[in-house]
């Protein structure tokens, strides 16, 4: 059957589609979100290692002395020079304040270690020593429903609707039904296809048979 429902935004997430969608409710929008998987979390509930960030107040407490131009240059070092110099400075330049804006929502990453590729502590985990992943997902799921944001699992988006070339919603299935929803913008957090063994060994046939840790659900459906 079809339906049709309005929205300002719509997305479906792990970690970052989950931020999105409460720093979008928080600035007033009207917001849903679709989760294709039976549970939310995507490859963020498989992080294990920490969050990365410079020049953060738990740093500050902590004495390390590190600097936004450090992690920067690290990060460009892990990525032999092929990252995109922009969005490495966007990434590093609001490590920091991101710390902050999960602090302020009672997801605290306070205890400091250091991973691979980093000269000082940088990488921000749980106080208790649990894994960052189920932390952040379970934090971040407690704050989409404190803010009483629609969440629809098992939900696969089929096509982003477009007129005169501006988006204006999505179709979606939900267990079966068909749905149209509305939406004055669309944000897609669908994540990569690390998942996806056709995907990946079209991308580099060198990795064939390759084994991953990545979810079963990164397929790369949104990139397609």
């Amino acid at each position: 059957k079809e339906s049709s429902a309005a929205s300002d935004v719509y997305k479906r997430q792990g970690g970052g589609g989950m931020a999105a969608a409460i720093a979008a409710k928080d600035a007033g929008s009207n917001v849903a979100i679709f989760e294709k998987m039976p549970i939310l979390g995507g490859n963020t509930l498989k992080s294990s290692a920490g969050m990365n960030a410079s020049e953060s107040k738990f740093q500050e407490a902590e004495g390390i002395e590190d600097s936004n131009e450090l992690f920067f240059e690290e990060t460009m070092v892990g990525g032999h020079n092929t990252n995109d110099e922009e969005l490495v400075h966007y990434l590093v330049d609001n490590s920091a304040s991101a710390i902050e804006w999960l602090d302020s929502m009672g997801i605290t990453l306070s205890s400091i270690t250091t991973t691979g590729g980093m000269s000082v502590p940088r990488a921000h985990r749980p106080e208790d020593g649990s894994s960052i992943g189920g932390y952040l997902v379970d934090g971040l799921q407690r704050n989409v429903f404190e803010r009483e944001i629609p969440t629809f699992v098992n939900a696969n988006v089929t096509e982003i609707l477009e007129e005169d070339g501006v988006v204006t919603g999505v179709k979606v299935n939900i267990e079966g039904n068909k749905h149209q929803v509305n939406a004055k913008a669309v944000i897609i957090a669908t994540g990569g296809f690390g998942g996806n063994l056709e995907m990946v060994t079209d991308n580099n046939p060198d990795l064939e048979g390759f084994v991953t840790t990545n979810h079963v659900g990164a397929t790369g459906g949104g990139l397609v």
